[in-house]
């Protein structure tokens, strides 16, 4: 019922309020967009994770979607977190709602959209790791990006963030991201550094890693890449990722 869920949407921002040490007058007495904005700059992300989740999910939401197109890296990718999470917590009330961003993601991916789709795979792929109800009804779909028969998409920058989806999506529920290591051994022939490095550490968080010889060859590969995990960003070497995506006890199942 639209009233019950309201109810319990409100009760659970009062908790998280609390938590969070942010009173109602906070909230009423500043724009809920510029709460967030100035959050996302925080040095403590993870604290100021706890605020963020305390406001209103829809306005947050609307607030961190912009953010997705940030140039400045540490903002978008904490803006991909926030607004991952965000959703999750729509959806604890409004299971449908929450449906209708994911779709709306998956939409701006399109070329019928008209839009650049810049953060979608990526915002769609967090919120998925934060929901297994969610991830169960459109893992599928985020996989399909990286599928040459499916909704594959050619344009690399693009294809990076459905790469680093998938491996987000896999660190908390690999049997969900079953059916894309052939893919991404696929994509560890790519042009761009970034591809072969984000498809090496998404092979690096399934149950098994295939096609260890194509890993093996990227060993010695030095390209520089960056890299969102565990809420970070981080430089990398696409030698690295691969040498670690070998030594996980998963690896060795044939290509």
């Amino acid at each position: 019922m639209p009233g019950l869920r309201s109810a319990e949407g409100s009760l659970r921002q009062n908790r998280r309020l609390k938590k969070a040490n942010l009173n109602r007058e906070t909230i009423i007495n500043q724009p809920v967009k510029g709460i967030v904005h100035k959050l996302l700059r925080e040095s403590d992300f993870g604290e100021a994770l706890k605020q963020i989740r305390a406001l209103p999910p829809k306005k947050t939401i609307n607030a961190l979607l912009p953010k997705l197109l940030s140039l400045d890296h540490e903002e978008k990718w904490r803006a991909v977190s926030a607004a991952g999470v965000a959703v999750c917590d729509l959806a604890a009330y409004d299971l449908e709602a929450a449906r209708i961003i994911i779709r709306r993601m998956i939409w701006n991916l399109t070329e019928e959209s008209g839009t650049c789709g810049w953060g979608a795979a990526e915002l769609m792929a967090e919120t998925l790791a934060n929901h297994r109800g969610l991830a169960e009804e459109f893992s599928n779909i985020l996989i399909s990006f990286i599928v040459p028969e499916g909704n594959y998409l050619e344009f690399e920058p693009l294809q990076r963030g459905a790469v680093w989806g998938i491996g987000r999506l896999a660190e908390s529920y690999p049997d969900l991201a079953g059916d894309s290591p052939p893919y991404l051994c696929a994509l560890l022939k790519s042009n761009d550094a970034h591809i072969r490095g984000l498809a090496c550490h998404a092979l690096m968080c399934m149950s098994s890693v295939p096609c260890l010889d194509l890993l093996g060859d990227l060993t010695k590969d030095t390209a520089e890449i960056t890299l969102f995990a565990r809420r970070k960003l981080q430089t990398v070497k696409v030698g690295d990722l691969a040498r670690e995506a070998l030594a996980i006890p998963g690896a060795g199942s044939p290509s």
